[in-house]
Formats: structure tokens, sequence, C-alpha cells
């Protein structure tokens, strides 16, 4: 952990850590146009090999402009997952976010509800979520636990999922949607770049506003993972910038390239000021990923994230590693201190290819 929680600091200063690049066999030469990038990366990026992985998300986010202190006027959030992925097929036992206040002392909250998330190959999409004998009526007496089905995914599950693994968690064939952002629309500019020592395809594409824009950079010998993607969205309030980029890698033999580290930073500033103000980092730490030999393994043993587990010798192990350093420096303000306080853009496309496109492709992000 100590290894992991130095990377992570340096990492947000330089820009080059984790496997130096390799070619990988059979991978498919650059590709020129997009809708030939587009089926690329879908078939890259959805493996057929089954995984598992443990998932963990923690973060820090401020929901006011400047001036704000460090770390006083940030909230930490932390996630966890349990995930077991297949083509078109999901289970997730999660641990809902956790909100910490830094300046409200130490940072112990109450642990919140978990849940068990599933969306088979047909379609089906269930949450199990635990319940009290005062949640249910004197028939349902006895009943331990409650089911939904659902008609939609829960964006809350897929969305981490999406920005830690980079797998599709939609029908067999789809695009991850965290990666078909930057693969449709229309005046898009797709080149080469070598960006953090590693040779991407690069994909620019013009949204709402004449000045704002989807940059991505795909890297064919990491199976084509995002290394790298920005995004700015401009409204009448505000100006957001959000980038992506994978800090270190897994290559997990039989199902390819993923990230084992990846940070989102975001940033806002005010329509005609140049002065921007951090809005929020998050960091995905992937761990114990594997592919799955089976179908499925039903008497493998299957923990939630953050699990302690003691083995008979007495030692205590965290289930998907012990993340309490990287929770406290970002609650301490270490990381926000080390994120540079504004964004460094190296996407986007020439003025002279820009038009003005009145047209709302949705400028959220996460």
């Amino acid at each position: 952990m100590v290894a992991r929680l130095a990377s992570v600091v340096v990492v947000i200063l330089a820009s080059t850590s984790g496997v130096p690049a390799q070619p990988a066999p059979g991978v498919p030469p650059l590709v020129a146009t997009l809708a030939e990038l587009r089926q690329t990366v879908a078939a890259q990026r959805c493996p057929a090999a089954r995984i598992v992985a443990q998932t963990t998300r923690i973060g820090a986010s401020t929901d006011g402009p400047p001036p704000r202190r460090i770390p006083e006027d940030y909230g930490v959030g932390i996630g966890q997952e349990a995930v077991a992925w297949g083509p078109g097929e999901l289970f997730v036992d999660q641990t809902g976010d956790r909100i910490l206040k830094p300046a409200e002392g130490d940072p112990r909250p109450e642990v919140p509800e978990a849940r068990r998330y599933w969306h088979t190959r047909d379609g089906s999409i269930y949450i199990l979520r635990s319940t009290i004998g005062t949640e249910i009526s004197p028939l349902s007496y006895g009943v331990r636990a409650r089911a939904e089905a659902l008609n939609e995914p829960d964006t809350n599950v897929t969305n981490a999922v999406e920005y830690a693994l980079q797998v599709p968690t939609g029908p067999v064939g789809s695009l991850p949607r965290v990666l078909a952002r930057g693969l449709e629309g229309d005046g898009a500019r797709v080149g080469r770049e070598v960006v953090d020592g590693v040779e991407c395809i690069r994909v620019d594409l013009p949204l709402g506003h004449a000045a704002d824009y989807r940059s991505t950079w795909f890297a064919p010998d990491r199976g084509y993972l995002a290394v790298r993607w920005e995004e700015t969205w401009t409204t009448d309030k505000i100006v957001r910038a959000t980038i992506y980029g994978v800090r270190e890698f897994s290559q997990v033999d039989g199902a390819g390239w993923f990230p084992a580290l990846a940070e989102v930073v975001s940033y806002r500033r005010r329509p005609g000021n140049d002065v921007w103000w951090l809005a929020n980092v998050c960091q995905y730490v992937v761990s114990d990923i594997r592919a799955v030999g089976e179908a499925h393994q039903l008497f493998s043993p299957w923990f939630p994230n953050a699990t302690l587990l003691r083995l008979p010798d007495g030692v205590i192990q965290v289930v998907g590693g012990d993340l309490s350093d990287l929770v406290r420096v970002m609650s301490d303000g270490t990381l926000l201190r080390a994120t540079p306080p504004t964004p460094t853009l190296l996407g986007g496309l020439p003025p002279d290819q820009v038009a003005d496109n009145p047209s709302d492709r949705g400028g959220g992000t996460r």
C-alpha cells in the first residue's frame, strides 16, 4: 500500500506510471475512420472471458466557487464494489457511497446500505437489499432482504464499473458508455499522437458550444483502453473541464488490459473569467482482478470489497487491499494540494474546424 500511495501522489505531478507499453499480438492496425474505430473499440473492450475484480472510488469535491479551503470545504466520498463481469452480464456487490466531512473531525461515518445488483444476459435486472423487521409487514415476518426488478440499469452501479474497468455494462457488442461519448457524433477528427509515452489514436469531437469538445486517446497496444479523455462544457453560468487519465495498468491473462488506477479531475470557472477552481478529484482503484475460467464458480469464496479476512495463522487481510492511507491523504488535503489548480488541456479542434452547434448532447460529466 505504501508503494501505491506514493505513486498516487507522484502521478498527479508526473504523467507516466504503471506497466510499460508492450506490443500485443493480434492487435488490429491503427484505424483511420470513426466508424472503424468505434467497431474496434467495442470488440476490444468486450473480452470473451469473464472477470472478477474489487473496485474502490475515493473522491473529494466541493460545491462552491473559490476561495475554497483545503480540505475543510471538501467532502470526501468512498464507494466500494466487488464486480463479476461477463459479456452482457454483470453482478455487483456494492457498498453505497460514504460521505466524510474532514472539517467535522475523525471521518468514521456509519456504514451505508449494502446491496447486490444483477444484470443477466436475458436483460433482467435486479437489486437485492438487506432489510430489518420494522420495514416489513407482519405477514412477511422473517424476511431478511427485499429485491426489486428494474426496467432500466442503475447508472450509479454501471457508471462505477465502467469508469473503473472500461467494459460495457450494456448488451453484448455495445460500447462502454464512458467511451461511447467520445466516438459518436459529427465533425470528428481522428489522428495519431503519443500521450504519456503511449502511442494512441486521438479522437476530437465538437460538442454543443463552439468552444467545447471531447477528446479521447485510445491505446491500441493496451487493448484500446482510453488512457486519457478530456471534455469541456459551457453554459451561461459555468464552464466545466473534466480530465480522465489511467495512471497504472493491469494486464490480465486471457482477458487483456484494464486500468489499475484511474483518476478523474474536474474544474470550474465563470464565463469570461480565466480563474479556475478545483471542483472534484476522484481515484478509481482496481484490485484482485482476474479472469474466471468457468461460467460460474458456485463454491469459490466471494467476499465483498473491504472484508476483513482472518486466516488460520491469525493474519488479517483486507479484501481489495487496505486503502486507509489513500483515504487519509484524500481527507487531509494532500492529494488536493498536489493536484494542479488549473487544467492542462491537450485536446480540442482547430478554430477553423469548429462550427457552433446549438444542439445539446448532454453536457453533464461524472
